[in-house]
């Protein structure tokens, strides 16, 4: 699944399967929200105990689903995801633990949040080395799914799980973040094999090699990212930084 991908300020896409994964979460959330603003209102129930926010409206979902047996591995990535961004770092890392023991076999996704939980935390180290561990685990998955499909007979074209990309992506912004600049580089690359027409990247790219003066690899990159997405702001700016030219 490599379509042609729109720089996120254009658009508001992202390459990132698992953002888009995110964004899905977002909205539901914002649908949760809305249904119990109308429900509300029609049976006038507002009281100080009820959940005020969308994250918590949220998380009351999440926690009925636990109560109720019905979490999904994808499930429980989605609700340490919500833990970590509303702050609640020590219960995220509980969940964390216990959807491990949960799906022992389909650890991936959990591990990718963890991760995620590491640089909530500015974590860095423990979340490279996380981040590592469930690219490890998601190519040990799809060997399992490739495994049962021929068992089955069934074709499997599918060659990497989507948590994988996301890790690596993930890599490289906690690199960067780190001010580790070649390895920054190394792991946009990376992620660039994996979705080569992703424009934005290939800006994110381009702003790490203008930052250590590679000012030629950076318009270059600059360049390739408008041959995905024309007129792109992010990629057009970068260029005026640099002193290019846009052709």
């Amino acid at each position: 699944d490599v379509p042609v991908q729109e720089s996120p300020a254009v658009s508001g896409r992202t390459s990132d399967p698992v953002v888009r994964r995110l964004s899905l979460l977002a909205i539901f959330i914002v649908v949760l929200w809305l249904s119990g603003v109308i429900t509300a209102l029609f049976t006038g129930v507002l009281t100080s105990e009820a959940p005020r926010t969308s994250v918590e409206r949220a998380l009351g979902v999440y926690e009925g689903e636990v109560a109720a047996g019905t979490m999904t591995v994808e499930k429980w990535a989605d609700y340490i995801n919500v833990l970590t961004a509303a702050g609640q770092y020590g219960k995220a890392q509980q969940t964390v633990e216990t959807a491990l023991a949960a799906f022992p076999d389909s650890t991936s996704l959990i591990i990718l949040e963890q991760a995620r939980l590491h640089v909530a935390r500015e974590d860095y180290d423990a979340a490279v080395t996380t981040a590592e561990d469930a690219i490890t685990a998601a190519r040990q998955e799809i060997e399992v799914l490739k495994a049962e499909a021929a068992k089955k007979g069934v074709p499997f074209t599918q060659e990497r799980l989507e948590q994988e990309e996301t890790a690596v992506l993930l890599t490289a912004e906690v690199y960067e973040e780190m001010g580790d600049s070649a390895r920054a580089i190394e792991q946009y690359t990376t992620y660039l094999t994996y979705q080569p027409t992703a424009a934005n990247i290939y800006v994110r790219r381009a702003d790490v090699k203008a930052e250590v003066g590679d000012t030629e690899g950076a318009e270059a990159d600059y360049r390739e990212a408008l041959r995905f997405v024309a007129d792109d702001p992010a990629a057009l700016a970068g260029l005026e930084r640099i002193g290019a030219q846009a052709q």
